[in-house]
């Protein structure tokens, strides 16, 4: 089995789908961050976007280059998923929703529309945020 794209995606060269992986219209996976004359952020390239078996990035979603999302997750339309960022097993992120870079979210977490998650979060297993 392997991954299914739909043709107005965008996945980035060197991005690793998983088995079963659906990536829903418009949506973007793998984008390298576009950064501001003055970040103070590290300018290399990113290492490739990982989406394990069974994930669906929806409509409209965005997941950032050197992020990993596990399996069987689901990342909702127009949410956005910044750059390495690791999501667990069975995760949800709902529609509209924004998880900020180098966050951490455990296994069967729900994170429901709409829901900001700051960056350097951590958010352990079974977690759920409305």
């Amino acid at each position: 089995m392997s991954a299914d794209v739909h043709p107005t995606a965008v996945v980035h060269e060197g991005t690793i789908l998983g088995d079963g992986v659906k990536v829903l219209e418009h949506a973007v996976v793998g984008k390298q961050p576009s950064l501001s004359p003055r970040s103070t952020a590290k300018r290399e390239p990113l290492p490739p976007t990982v989406i394990g078996a069974g994930s669906i990035v929806s409509t409209g979603a965005i997941v950032f280059a050197g992020s990993v999302i596990g399996e069987r997750c689901i990342i909702g339309d127009q949410s956005c998923v910044r750059e390495r960022v690791r999501i667990g097993d069975d995760v949800v992120v709902g529609r509209g929703s924004l998880v900020e870079n180098d966050t951490t979210i455990g296994a069967l977490t729900k994170i429901q529309a709409d829901a900001y998650i700051t960056a350097y979060s951590t958010l352990e297993e079974n977690v759920f945020i409305a």
